[in-house]
């Protein structure tokens, strides 16, 4: 079964008796759209159906294609073609953020298996991300409050304290690097510690999601 039948099932579109025939493109689409009559194809759409606009987040299940947002007149199927855009483009910025912190690692340590070592945390919260926008399709506001809490404790905790540890390092805070011998051993368990420490600020910030959400549920 093609993409373009998975779509028509998803939204409920009766099959067009020359569609196997006619080609689809966004220029159809904006012609549609200016002289207010529907193409017999649709234009090239990813095969899964869009929940979500991409542009407020409105809920647009049992909407077809066709139609409009209500919220802020995005047509439905400008989502379906933008949303795996956003979805790229948000991991491309979180992936700059990872490999931000990442280097701040490596430039404390130099290159070796212990900065690499030390990079799990910061790894670890970048695939935990990745995750949840993949569910949100690319969009921060589509994220349950719990999620979104949990995440952000995980975050701060583990990359937080990676990287203060690092900068500590660097800057001899508190004698860190210069008060013994073995010192370094710190960064051998450092990603134990800032994992463990991720998991507790995760369910803390799952605690408070559940407390915004039910704060937010109370005055809807």
């Amino acid at each position: 079964m093609s993409w373009i039948e998975q779509l028509r099932q998803a939204f409920r579109i009766p099959r067009s008796p020359d569609h196997q025939t006619q080609g689809s493109s966004l220029s159809q689409w904006s012609q549609w759209r200016e002289q207010g009559s529907r193409p017999s194809v649709l234009p090239s759409v990813p095969p899964r159906p869009i929940d979500r606009c991409v542009n407020c987040g409105y809920d647009l299940r049992g909407l077809q294609p066709c139609a409009k947002c209500p919220e802020c007149a995005t047509l439905v199927l400008e989502s379906a073609r933008r949303t795996p855009v956003l979805v790229r483009r948000r991991k491309v910025q979180l992936g700059i953020l990872a490999a931000t912190c990442a280097l701040l690692v490596f430039a404390t340590e130099g290159f070796h298996p212990f900065a690499v070592w030390n990079c799990v945390p910061i790894l670890v919260a970048y695939l935990f991300a990745v995750m949840i926008l993949e569910k949100a399709r690319g969009l921060w506001r589509n994220v349950d409050p719990r999620i979104k809490g949990s995440l952000i404790g995980f975050v701060v905790a583990a990359v937080g304290v990676t990287l203060f540890a690092h900068i500590a390092w660097v800057t001899d805070l508190g004698r860190v690097a210069s008060a013994s011998s073995t010192s370094g051993l710190l960064f051998l368990f450092l990603p134990i510690y800032s994992v463990i420490l991720g998991i507790v600020g995760s369910i803390l910030g799952l605690i408070f999601g559940v407390l915004v959400r039910a704060v937010c549920r109370e005055h809807e």
